[in-house]
């Protein structure tokens, strides 16, 4: 990561901080996978390790940090991250960029859409990537199994920028 912080001169404006984010706090056990990757969703294998796991919320009480944007990309653990920043997604109202899993949420017995209420109940909107507007139903009935959804609280307004991101604008992966 510092690697990445570096070719995009961000070192010194972001802080790694190793904690699975969840719908509580304290501690739970994930896999590590042999490519490295760490799963939170259990799974079958032999790599269990206690990881530590807090709530967006307590995180933010903790440490008086309120974000104005969120990315999720956490591989079927959507819906307990969402339960765990209700709070910051009701008095912060941050940009959220989700990644919803289908196939992991749906292996638990998790409704996808029960995912998207979450944000529904706090007043967000859900749009694709292209900026249209869709219902959650609309999100998950597709023969994706990823879904990329911005959610924007129903008080802010679609930016301006969305479908028109130039290459110029995109981080650089190396």
């Amino acid at each position: 990561m510092k690697e990445l912080f570096e070719a995009n001169s961000l070192s010194g404006q972001i802080q790694v901080i190793n904690t699975f984010a969840g719908d509580k706090s304290g501690s739970m056990f994930a896999s590590q996978e042999e490519c490295g990757y760490v799963q939170a969703v259990p799974v079958s294998s032999e790599r269990m390790m206690s990881v530590q796991m807090s709530s967006i919320d307590d995180f933010c009480n903790e440490t008086s940090v309120i974000p104005d944007l969120l990315k999720i990309d956490v591989e079927g653990f959507e819906h307990e991250v969402l339960l765990g920043a209700q709070n910051v997604l009701r008095i912060h109202m941050p940009i959220i960029f989700l990644e919803l899993h289908l196939f992991f949420l749906e292996n638990r017995g998790i409704d996808p859409k029960d995912t998207l209420a979450i944000l529904k109940k706090s007043s967000y909107k859900l749009y694709d990537l292209s900026g249209c507007l869709k219902s959650p139903e609309q999100h998950i009935n597709t023969f994706q199994r990823i879904i990329k959804i911005l959610a924007l609280h129903s008080d802010f307004p679609l930016p301006d920028f969305m479908g028109k991101v130039s290459h110029s604008t995109r981080i650089r992966n190396s």
